[in-house]
């Protein structure tokens, strides 16, 4: 039996390329927003219960960095909260969760050149300070989960 796999976000540019990727490898779970809303407890909840996912590639977000200035609470249901609780529904079942990031926690952090991990960040927008709360929050919540700090995506 494949290994099952739930890709967030399946349907954006990263997470189509990692479902054509992984299409033949994997037991892929791949739910549109209206199956899988991570901004919802009990969505969560419901579809780790039905579906218990062995790894969650966590994409879903709400990346526009406009956007989410003039949508703070949006954002943080989204990029905050549903990456906190897709963490726990992992340390409940025993997934291994990777979830995306961002350069954009680097906004603002005063040192040029390249950082150390445990350097200081300082966010300077909304998207930022969401993506790093969301590190800290999902490593608080799930220590050995993985958290990339990836590029805009083109």
């Amino acid at each position: 039996m494949k290994k099952k796999i739930l890709i967030t976000g399946s349907s954006g540019f990263l997470g189509s390329r990692l479902a054509y990727w992984f299409r033949d490898k994997y037991d892929l779970l791949l739910p549109s927003h209206s199956e899988l809303d991570v901004s919802h407890e009990e969505a969560v909840r419901t579809y780790r219960q039905t579906h218990r996912p062995e790894t969650v590639i966590h994409l879903a977000a709400l990346s526009n960095t406009w956007y989410c200035e003039q949508h703070a609470e949006a954002s943080h249901r989204v990029n905050v909260q549903g990456t906190v609780r897709l963490a726990k529904a992992c340390k409940l079942t025993g997934a291994r969760l990777i979830f995306m990031s961002s350069d954009q926690v680097y906004n603002g952090t005063p040192v040029l050149g390249p950082l150390r991990e445990d350097a200081l960040l300082q966010p300077v927008n909304v998207y930022g300070r969401h993506k790093l709360e969301a590190e800290q929050r999902a490593q608080w919540n799930l220590p050995d989960s993985i958290g990339l700090r990836l590029t805009w995506m083109y």
